[in-house]
């Protein structure tokens, strides 16, 4: 699955024409540091005060029951857990805080391209559309397949 998401994500920076590196560190996770001065992404050689980084985390799935409620429970299902129980899947952004880069954009433009099933949280207070001005995108939502789904009461 790491492998998957690494793709997508490689290929939404790529479409947005972000100078980048990408850096395997374990079965698990893969780091994407991107560089470009005109962000206020500079390299994490210069310093991490104006570092931009892109930490993907993915855990293999396991085989579980299925809940009751699904089908009656009669399928096998998959599960994405933590052995450690605070460190769970996620697409973490350490991006400077001068830096103008559009998080909303990533995350879109990741889900396109990764499989139907796979669904993305993207908090208001973790996506910026513009973090040096302080704009976020104001509203939590699920994407999937480039589609934004918001939350109505």
């Amino acid at each position: 699955m790491i492998d998957i998401v690494s793709q997508s994500l490689n290929e939404s920076l790529n479409k947005q024409n972000l100078k980048f590196s990408k850096t395997r560190k374990s079965e698990k996770g893969t780091s994407f540091f991107i560089e470009d001065s005109n962000l206020n992404c500079e390299s994490i050689d210069q310093g991490s005060a104006k570092a931009c980084v892109i930490y993907l985390n993915i855990f293999k799935p396991s085989k579980t029951s299925t809940p009751e409620f699904v089908n009656n429970g009669e399928k096998e299902s998959w599960a994405f857990t933590s052995s450690h129980g605070f460190y769970y899947n996620a697409m973490k952004m350490e991006i400077s805080r001068t830096s103008s880069i559009n998080t909303l954009d990533v995350v879109q433009n990741t889900s396109v391209t990764l499989p139907s099933w796979v669904f993305i949280y993207s908090s208001p207070n973790d996506t910026y559309i513009d973090r040096s001005k302080k704009k976020n995108s104001m509203y939590p939502m699920i994407l999937s397949k480039g589609n934004a789904y918001y939350f109505v009461k």
